[in-house]
């Protein structure tokens, strides 16, 4: 799979033979007090590095063709998959949302922002603040995947299985908050095995809600986990590279950090 260097950039620099890789996990909610970080701690974590890896271009344009991943087709509304105690409870959760709007919103794109506190992607999030230093600096920018991938793997779950986890989650909305929160403080301390067992729990949903969750688990986590590797080695391999993905890809039997231990790469810890 050939790796997409960012055509922006004004200039590569080469690797030496076998340079140091890194590895970092990011968030996609939480300031930078929440998460432990400084704008200049981020800044300087890239400075011995030649390329960096990400999950998808975040300085692409929008591609309206996308939209069918993110929205509801006309004939169906977000209302009608839920119930009306569900949908103004969505409203009340997300006020920044037009009515309109989250009418028209998958339920697995209302999960995401509930999950996020209701923060929406923007330049703020550390990758997109990665990737705009990576450009400044001239790195050599490769993408793991495009983004429809990304975008196919989130809506892999049919709407009316979505619908019924969103329904669960809007009848204890104090939970999300609740794992919201600690999934700061795991990542803030470094506990990325502590939040994936958090998020393993699934708690406030029934065994139907938690089989739903599980199918999309592995469309987002471990399905993309092992279509970006062969490419992840083959970066490692040439050395030099600060990879930047979801932290919660790392943890777990089936995460990047155990497939690279696999692979046969020395994986040690490293204070930011």
């Amino acid at each position: 799979m050939p790796a997409a260097a960012d055509a922006s950039a004004p200039q590569t620099r080469s690797p030496p033979p076998r340079a140091s890789s890194y590895l970092f996990g990011t968030i996609h909610f939480g300031n930078d007090e929440e998460l432990g970080l400084s704008p200049e701690l981020l800044a300087s974590a890239l400075s011995s590095s030649f390329t960096l890896v990400n999950e998808i271009d975040l300085a692409a344009p929008g591609d309206g063709d996308l939209d069918r991943y993110r929205w509801l087709p006309p004939e169906q509304s977000l209302s009608a998959l839920i119930s009306a105690e569900g949908f103004a409870m969505a409203q009340t959760l997300l006020p920044q949302i037009p009515p309109p709007t989250l009418q028209r919103m998958k339920p697995w794109m209302v999960l995401a922002l509930l999950e996020a506190r209701g923060e929406q992607a923007g330049e703020q999030t550390l990758d997109d603040r990665l990737q705009r230093i990576a450009s400044e600096r001239g790195m050599r920018i490769v993408h793991l995947e495009t983004a429809e991938d990304q975008l196919r793997a989130l809506d892999c779950i049919a709407s009316e299985n979505q619908a019924r986890v969103l329904e669960e989650r809007l009848k204890t909305p104090q939970v999300m908050r609740e794992m919201s929160e600690r999934a700061l403080r795991h990542y803030r301390e470094r506990d990325l095995d502590a939040w994936l067992a958090d998020v393993d729990r699934m708690v406030g949903l029934d065994g139907e809600s938690k089989d739903i969750e599980m199918r999309a688990r592995r469309c987002l986590i471990e399905e993309r986990n092992q279509r970006w590797l062969p490419e992840l080695l083959a970066l490692l391999d040439q050395g030099g590279c600060y990879i930047a993905v979801g932290a919660i890809h790392l943890p777990g039997e089936h995460g990047l950090l155990a497939a690279l231990k696999h692979a046969g790469y020395r994986i040690e810890a490293e204070p930011l």
